[in-house]
């Protein structure tokens, strides 16, 4: 169970994420979407899991995820010509250009993943797209 403190966002309190009788092997999570706040990545990285974590609006230098247990990449989940930032409050100001896309397939291949065994996205509004274009049509089924 991850605890979430409830004054910070709505819905939040206790997660079943992952039943801790089953963490006897290192689980693979990919975490899309960070922003400011990773204590949910940094947690399941302290607790034995392999995390991944994906944002392409977050500098690599970021307070974020430097210095974290989990591994940072700078890109997002999806197809750019499939994606608008218009009106995103984390890529305001910045050219489209300069974010980097790719499937979850390719995100598997590039890290040598065969499965994932959670899937964490917070990516303000591009949900639905990462169903539509990963995820409908693909064999990447993640456990959770």
């Amino acid at each position: 169970l991850i605890d979430h403190d409830p004054r910070f966002g709505e819905g939040q309190g206790r997660k079943n994420i992952l039943n801790e009788l089953l963490l006897s092997r290192k689980y693979i999570v990919y975490a899309a979407g960070i922003a400011d706040d990773s204590e949910f990545e940094e947690r399941l990285a302290r607790d034995g899991c392999e995390v991944h974590a994906f944002d392409c609006t977050v500098a690599l230098n970021s307070p974020s995820v430097t210095g974290k247990k989990f591994i940072f990449h700078d890109w997002c989940f999806g197809f750019r010509n499939k994606t608008s930032f218009q009106g995103n409050l984390y890529a305001a100001g910045r050219p489209a250009e300069e974010f980097v896309f790719k499937t979850l397939s390719e995100t598997m291949a590039e890290l040598g993943h065969e499965n994932i065994d959670l899937l964490k996205f917070d990516i303000e509004g591009f949900e639905w797209g990462l169903f539509e274009q990963d995820f409908y049509g693909s064999t990447v089924r993640p456990m959770q």
